[in-house]
């Protein structure tokens, strides 16, 4: 998912974006956010973390007779896991 900016007007640097979870903020905190994650999760403890994170969200597979209330509730884990993923990856392209 791309960030997209909130330009003020034609040619003018963007002062606002949507971030990663769709909600506008300043550029600065968007990065700040980034920042944030990629000092969390560093280093082979962080690595870790986030594999066990992927694990048991994003490769967990759930039977065909599971609900769909199981179905939505695994989608908005792997949701929450893509967005710390995504925000440790563009804090780490930062540095």
């Amino acid at each position: 998912m791309t960030r997209k900016p909130v330009t003020p007007r034609t040619g003018a640097e963007p002062t606002e974006v949507i971030g990663l979870d769709e909600i506008k903020r300043s550029v600065k905190a968007e990065e700040d956010l980034n920042s944030l994650f990629a000092t969390v999760f560093q280093g082979e403890k962080g690595d870790r973390a986030l594999t066990y994170l992927r694990i048991i969200t994003q490769q967990r597979i759930l039977p065909p007779n599971a609900s769909d209330a199981e179905l939505r509730y695994l989608e908005g884990q792997r949701r929450l896991v893509a967005l710390i993923m995504e925000r440790v990856r563009h804090g780490r392209e930062r540095r």
